[in-house]
């Protein structure tokens, strides 16, 4: 790294955008595996960075006005942010928490977050292969010190003049909650645990999320079981509009500008499809091209009939998708095809 690139990290080292999005601080794991690039977060990643941003300064924001006695811990109209992000697969969400989870470890003292991830496989790959690579980025660039390195937990502190500043930040990893006090909570697939393990599901609701009563709930998952589940009961008000304690947002796979194909055949389903949805897409200002349509067409044959579950068009067809063994799902599929 060059004097002329420490002196623009330098510059704009207090902007948290800045940082995570320049490419000149954090990096990543290449899509394959097989590399470390700069992170340069898509526009879609950019703005859940925005949101991020916004929801931790709003309960940094909620903090100091507690202790200035300014309102009233438990005020509701001053609730901690909510958040349910529903999605598409390889939007690329979980990389920009990951790496935004490893600049608040490096920039915000006395910072607690947690992972709980579908599996215990799943939870380590985040922790070693995302929020450990872009603290390693910014490690090269600010001295830090490591308290604890593991598959399920990384606490780190910085050190200024030599001395450890003795307000160390830390994030867990796994499939269970914790006990005490999260500024972050990170659920990761819990639309899917709520269907494939309940009892899971219910002791994540039960017991981590009041462990960020007054931090940041973020969900974020694909869809599985219909209208029904711990998450399902939770959001359904919302959904609804009769709530809005709980914050839903979607994010379709046309989305992310690689589901796109220049060759692959747009077959007689695919085009029934698209001319269904043409008047709704329309009212919603979306314009779907043709390799866009080409990307669907081939990714909905190797999907089959759990293609809304991987890649909703709209919130709604999350809810629609057909679970493992339903009896006689591919036919009625067929039949309204047809």
């Amino acid at each position: 790294m060059t004097d002329d690139d420490l002196a623009l990290i330098e510059k704009h080292l207090s902007d948290p955008y800045w940082r995570l999005t320049s490419g000149e601080l954090y990096k990543i794991k290449t899509a394959d595996g097989r590399g470390i690039i700069p992170f340069r977060p898509r526009p879609e990643q950019c703005e859940l960075l925005r949101q991020l941003l916004d929801a931790v300064e709003q309960v940094r924001e909620r903090a100091r006005r507690i202790k200035a006695g300014e309102i009233d811990p438990e005020s509701i109209a001053e609730a901690a942010p909510q958040d349910v992000e529903l999605k598409a697969r390889r939007l690329g969400f979980s990389t920009t928490i990951g790496v935004f989870l490893a600049d608040c470890l490096g920039f915000r003292r006395d910072f607690t977050a947690q992972l709980i991830d579908q599996t215990a496989d799943e939870a380590a790959k985040k922790m070693n292969g995302i929020v450990k690579v872009a603290f390693a980025a910014l490690s090269e660039i600010l001295p830090y010190v490591k308290l604890k390195d593991s598959d399920g937990e990384l606490t780190v502190d910085a050190i200024l003049d030599g001395e450890v500043q003795g307000s160390p930040s830390t994030f867990f990893a796994g499939t269970k909650g914790r006990g005490g006090s999260l500024d972050f909570l990170w659920c990761s697939e819990l639309g899917v645990i709520q269907f494939d393990d309940p009892p899971r599901a219910e002791e994540i609701v039960t017991g981590a999320f009041p462990a960020a009563r007054h931090g940041v709930k973020w969900v974020e998952t694909t869809w599985k079981g219909g209208r029904g589940g711990k998450l399902y009961e939770i959001i359904e008000p919302s959904l609804k509009g009769t709530a809005d304690d709980w914050r839903v947002k979607f994010s379709p796979w046309w989305r992310d500008p690689r589901n796109r194909s220049a060759s692959a055949v747009i077959d007689d389903r695919t085009e029934v499809y698209f001319a269904k949805i043409a008047d709704r897409l329309a009212r919603d200002g979306v314009t779907i091209e043709e390799q866009q349509r080409r990307w669907y067409s081939a990714e909905w044959r190797t999907q089959g009939i759990f293609m809304k579950r991987e890649n909703p068009t709209f919130l709604d067809e999350c809810f629609e998708a057909p679970i493992e063994g339903a009896i006689y799902a591919e036919c009625l599929a067929q039949a309204e095809t047809e």
